[in-house]
């Protein structure tokens, strides 16, 4: 199964790519115009996100201001997640992008990741699995 599995991540690497995509958008850009952020600081820290890209740009931020979340899956999505062993090979046959992405996000000046240095997955996230709410263009009332 391991052989099948890295057979079929190396068929659609295209997809699994997102180290050399981050590089491409930084080398076409000024540094101090594109900030790369991960999702998980997005998911944990919003309010902060939003302030430091509030002064990035020369802007207060607007006073009461609160943050939700938009077009989000919640719940189980593929199955993926039940077979904990497919899982592990998925990530194995991946382990070469995800050390590219830590290496590119540490070039970027990026923060380390916490779900990225332990390779958690939305498969790890518990309570997004349990959460059965899906909102599409539309805020999520978490």
């Amino acid at each position: 199964m391991v052989d099948r599995v890295c057979e079929f991540c190396l068929r659609h690497k295209e997809h699994w790519v997102a180290a050399r995509r981050l590089l491409i958008v930084s080398s076409l850009f000024d540094t101090r115009d594109v900030m790369v952020v991960h999702q998980q600081i997005l998911r944990e820290f919003p309010a902060r996100l939003y302030r430091a890209l509030f002064h990035h740009i020369g802007l207060q931020e607007p006073p009461d201001i609160r943050y939700h979340r938009y077009n989000s899956f919640g719940g189980r999505r593929t199955g993926l997640c039940q077979r904990k062993n497919l899982l592990k090979e998925f990530q194995e046959a991946l382990e070469p992008e995800y050390r590219r992405l830590e290496e590119v996000l540490r070039q970027l000046g990026h923060p380390e990741i916490s779900e990225l240095s332990r390779r958690t997955t939305r498969c790890h996230r518990h309570a997004e699995l349990r959460r059965a709410a899906r909102c599409v263009n539309q805020r999520c009332d978490l």
